[in-house]
Parts: C-alpha cells; structure tokens; sequence
C-alpha cells in the first residue's frame, strides 16, 4: 500500500534540500532544516500509566505502557511514500531496555503492549525515546511525557447509556481508554493502532469529551476500573531525522478511576 505526498510538501522537500548549502556546516538549522528531509516517516502513539489507585477494589488492570507505529518511507520529494514492514522500532526509557514494537498486519504498523511491566509507569521527568531503523538509517523521537491533567469521574453511572467524561486540559484529538470489570476483564478499550484509527487521529477535530459505550457498563451493581489518557500531538522537534512535515506524534498518560455501573 502506498500514500501520495501532496505537491506543496514535495516542492517543500526539495526547496529545503537546497537551503543546508547556505549554512555553516554544523548549524542547528542545518540540522533542523535536515529532518524535513528524511526519507523516514510516520504515525506515532505512546501512552504511559499511572500507577493505579482503585481503593478496595482487589485486580490488576492493564497498566503498564502502550505504543504503536506507521512507518513510511520516501527516497526523494517527488516519489510516493511507501508502508514500511521490515523496520525496527524500538521504545527506550531513561536510556534503559530495548522494548521492540512488533509489526502487525504487513500494512506498516507496529504495535507493543507493556502492559504489565510495572517499571514503565508514568513518572514525571523520564525521557522516552523511539528509534525507527529501516536498515539504512534510523530516526529517533524524543520526548518527555506530560504531566496528565485531573481525571473526573462520577462515582456511578446509568449501565444504559453511554458516559460522555469532559476532560481537562483539552481538546484533544484522541483518546486512549480501557474500561476493567471485578473480575478482570476488559470490558471496552480504545487505542489508535490500525491505519483508519492512525488516519483519523491524525485528522479528526479535538474533542473535550471522552466518549464509553453503555456496553462496557453491561452488569448493574457491578463496580469498573475506567483508565483514561487524553492524547496530545507533540511539536516538530521531537523528531531527528524523521520528516516532521508528514508525521505526527501523539503522547498521554492514563488515569484511573472506579465507576458503579446502576440500573435507572
């Protein structure tokens, strides 16, 4: 599967292309302008955990990290990209492990679920690094996680309706979300980790509202762990030697709280 670039970002690589000649060499705008030109892109999402905090409530929830990737590869400004399946992509913490992304579906995607690992929990101040290796090159993000905003919930909900949770410190433009019930079992989750979700957050207006299905409240009584991560988009320079012009990367740390689900 290919996607095209569109004509103003081709004639964008290529008049950047020329502008490192009129810099010193060692420049950061030589070396910022160089991203713009990598042949590397992509989508980007890495969702981090709280430890949770569920009072007496007694299970585990999955709540360790989540990451997923579509990587793209352009030679030159006027060619068409290309899905990438046999990259290595690689999450680092602190400088520390070397947790692969495994590709899922042969259509550039990637995906890590992590979600036991306790030592990934969010911390305020670690540094996250993504390094993206097509055997030819490799590009890198980096970033540090944001400090997630309040997680307001109600302590009960009607099991037949949908929740709608206003979220501070949006909009957004996505979510990630993962309902658990008492025993266990996810209910409902939401992560962007196929092309449509990628595609669609990429390009969907920002929302305030949170939105869970009445299916993921089906037991009346029953009391649910709900974790929620409003997902921001990061600035362009978070990445190196990945093209800032075609990717996106979207960042969020999930919260937890209990909701009892009750029949109106």
């Amino acid at each position: 599967m290919t996607s095209s670039s569109s004509p103003l970002h081709a004639a964008a690589r290529a008049v950047v292309l020329t502008v490192p000649l009129l810099a010193a060499p060692g420049c950061e705008l030589t070396e910022g302008l160089l991203d713009y030109t990598a042949p590397l892109s992509g989508a980007f999402v890495l969702v981090a955990s709280e430890p949770p905090d569920l009072g007496d409530l007694d299970f585990d929830v999955p709540a360790g990290m989540a990451a997923a990737a579509r990587i793209e590869r352009q030679e030159l400004p006027w060619d068409d990209s290309e899905l990438v399946n046999d990259a290595q992509v690689r999450l680092v913490v602190d400088g520390v492990g070397g947790y692969l992304l495994d590709p899922v579906g042969g259509d550039g995607l990637y995906r890590s679920d992590l979600l036991e690992d306790e030592s990934l929990f969010y911390e305020e101040g670690r540094l996250h690094r993504v390094t993206v290796d097509d055997g030819e090159r490799e590009g890198n993000l980096l970033v540090e996680l944001p400090v997630p905003p309040e997680l307001h919930l109600p302590s009960r909900t009607d099991a037949g309706a949908d929740l709608y949770v206003r979220m501070e410190g949006g909009p957004f433009p996505g979510f990630a979300i993962t309902v658990v019930d008492e025993g266990g079992k996810v209910t409902w989750s939401q992560f962007p980790d196929t092309l449509t979700e990628l595609a669609d957050l990429e390009n969907d207006w920002p929302s305030d509202y949170a939105r869970i299905p009445k299916a993921a409240f089906a037991a009346p009584g029953k009391r649910y762990a709900v974790g929620i991560a409003g997902l921001e988009r990061m600035d362009d320079d978070a990445f190196e030697m990945i093209d800032p012009g075609s990717s996106s990367l979207f960042v969020g740390v999930t919260r937890w709280a209990v909701v009892e689900a009750v029949q109106d």
